[in-house]
């Protein structure tokens, strides 16, 4: 059953409020590293172990694959602030890791043939549950950067424009033409496996906050999850 038309409008109110919130341009970044066998440098699933290390340091975050972390800085005012905040956060991680890990920061691991191993969390087996596919190989690991520009109206037209430049975007990111111990022959093999999720590809554009609420809305029924 479709949510109702006073559902998706409360639901839209609450994505344009969330992306008015701070009133200002904003940066945030959320950086994934593969962690590595220091001998050998092939991926091994620690995460739990580097995570009990940090201790309650919200900055570090499992990711779907057990040989991933996660970087989260907190939302910045500037880019500068933001790279601060990233070398600080890369520099307690080391620290962290001491000589039990190494860490990898590019787009995917470019030797391993191992087979995934899925991080413990309910979320994940999840979400390796309903993608057999996609989580089958690779360790695709990314930079993601988060620009608020402040306004909401802002937000969605530069989300709407930003949709003709994602090729560009992804050639200028490239950064994983080895894979599996081989030349790929590809810039990007991280952008071929994230191809695999059925999350990824060029999203649709919205003419207001109200479409996004129905495309939302359609997508968690289509999950059984209305």
């Amino acid at each position: 059953m479709s949510a109702t038309p006073v559902l998706l409008e409360s639901l839209a109110t609450r994505f344009e409020r969330g992306f008015a919130r701070f009133g200002r341009p904003t940066v945030g970044l959320e950086e994934e590293l593969i962690v590595v066998d220091p001998t050998t440098f092939e991926p091994t699933a620690a995460i739990d172990w580097l995570l009990a290390q940090l201790g309650p340091d919200t900055r570090f975050k499992p990711e779907l694959r057990a040989a991933q972390v996660e970087l989260v800085t907190p939302v910045c005012g500037s880019v500068p602030d933001a790279c601060l905040e990233l070398a600080t956060a890369r520099a307690t991680l080391v620290e962290a890791a001491g000589a039990r890990v190494r860490l990898l920061a590019m787009g995917t691991h470019p030797a391993s043939v191992a087979p995934i191993e899925i991080t413990r969390r309910p979320r994940y087996s999840a979400l390796a549950r309903d993608n057999p596919w996609f989580i089958r190989c690779g360790l695709p690991s990314a930079l993601h950067v988060h620009v608020g520009v402040g306004c909401a109206d802002e937000a969605l037209a530069v989300y709407n424009a930003a949709r003709s430049y994602l090729p560009e975007i992804a050639a200028f990111a490239a950064n994983s033409p080895f894979y599996e111990g081989r030349d790929s022959g590809l810039a990007s093999t991280r952008l071929k496996l994230c191809e695999d999720s059925p999350r990824a590809g060029i999203p649709p554009a919205f003419a207001g906050w109200s479409d996004l609420a129905a495309f939302v809305e359609m997508c968690f029924r289509i999950r059984g999850e209305v």
